[in-house]
């Protein structure tokens, strides 16, 4: 597949939560930089710098593998960043994004670490 560029409409602020964060922000710049700011304290009280996590790095090849479904290729920095307000995963990631509806929907596809654990299945 072509790569494609940042799409305009991924450019600016955007806000939210996840299941794991209580507060994410990611600012995503036309020239394919995402920086991300993720708060994993339960309430604003809590102490632990630890939790409080920034993240910034660099779209190197984008793919738009149907209409507004994104798989990130190639990446330069923390690939963390791809993937804001998770944590813990293990294994290879391949992250993406949805961009519709005014929303920024985080995706990914995942293989475990270990080659010898294959995730392979057949059609039955």
């Amino acid at each position: 597949m072509p790569a494609t560029t940042i799409p305009d409409n991924l450019v600016g602020k955007w806000q939210g939560s996840s299941q794991q964060a209580r507060n994410v922000e990611v600012t995503i710049s036309a020239d394919g930089t995402f920086t991300t700011y993720e708060d994993f304290r339960l309430s604003e009280d809590e102490e632990g710098e630890q939790l409080i996590q920034t993240y910034t790095a660099r779209v190197t090849d984008l793919v738009e593998y149907a209409l507004n479904h994104y798989l990130i290729r190639g990446v330069d920095g923390e690939g963390s960043a791809l993937l804001p307000g998770v944590t813990g995963l293990g294994g290879h990631i391949a992250p993406g994004f949805i961009l519709e509806d005014g929303q920024y929907k985080v995706i990914m596809w995942g293989n475990p670490f270990n080659p010898s654990v294959e995730s392979v299945y057949d059609l039955v």
